[in-house]
């Protein structure tokens, strides 16, 4: 429903309840409206089991709804056999009243014009006069199996288009896990080698420190030995 009239008055939705709109055109009929809200597999359940206890049923799609609706009359005449159809294409002038809910507001009346479709769907067969226009006969039993071939075909593709983004989804996953663990392990082994690199360094330094450490001690022992030996020369000779 469109709710431009409050946003041209500068007033709120919620202070306004609809009292009459184009629901109120067929209260007697008990239709079922479809609304592009609903899920289609709810609707065409509710009409499945409303025809389990009723003669027949009334279904009415408006404006976007309209092709909604068609598809969903050609599934419920798949599943449930021997369904006589009639449809009416037509356009409704009506008054839409909206009642304030709040003091100090004034009722509201919008003049509209709506295109609709009305399919009827029976059990029992239409009278020659209902028959003139817009009928429909019962799908044959060819019919109906071709239908439901189709049908239980699109349920399969469904299926194994889930199925297929499921193991995509979980290879994705798995590769992403594999990547991750490839790269945690090439981290770990940079480390563990930078570590080597480290520890081997270490160790060389330490060997080199203490090779230069001995080789002072060396030349200073060498050292000693010929002062001492100078001494002595020196000490004979005199």
């Amino acid at each position: 429903m469109n709710f431009n009239i409050f946003e041209k008055r500068n007033d709120s939705q919620k202070n306004y309840q609809l009292t009459f709109g184009f629901h109120s055109l067929f209260t007697q009929e008990n239709p079922i409206i479809i609304s592009l809200t609903k899920p289609k597999k709810k609707i065409i359940q509710n009409c499945l089991n409303l025809l389990q206890e009723n003669p027949k049923i009334i279904i009415i799609g408006v404006s976007d709804c309209i092709v909604k609706a068609i598809t969903i009359v050609e599934i419920i005449k798949i599943r449930f056999a021997g369904l006589h159809q009639k449809t009416i294409i037509d356009s409704v002038y009506f008054t839409e009243k909206w009642e304030p809910l709040e003091q100090d507001l004034e009722s509201i009346n919008v003049d509209r014009k709506l295109n609709y479709i009305k399919i009827i769907l029976s059990k029992v067969k239409f009278g020659a006069k209902e028959m003139e226009n817009g009928y429909q006969a019962p799908l044959t039993i060819e019919q109906r199996e071709k239908a439901l071939s189709q049908e239980k075909l699109f349920q399969m593709n469904d299926i194994s288009t889930t199925l297929i983004t499921n193991n995509q989804n979980t290879n994705d996953t798995l590769i992403t896990n594999n990547q991750k663990k490839c790269l945690k392990r090439q981290i770990n082994e940079n480390e563990n080698e930078n570590e080597n690199e480290n520890e081997n360094e270490k160790t060389n330094q330490q060997f080199k420190t203490k090779r230069l450490k001995d080789q002072n001690l060396k030349n200073q022992k060498n050292q000693t030995n010929c002062n001492r030996s100078f001494s002595r020369k020196f000490i004979f000779h005199n």
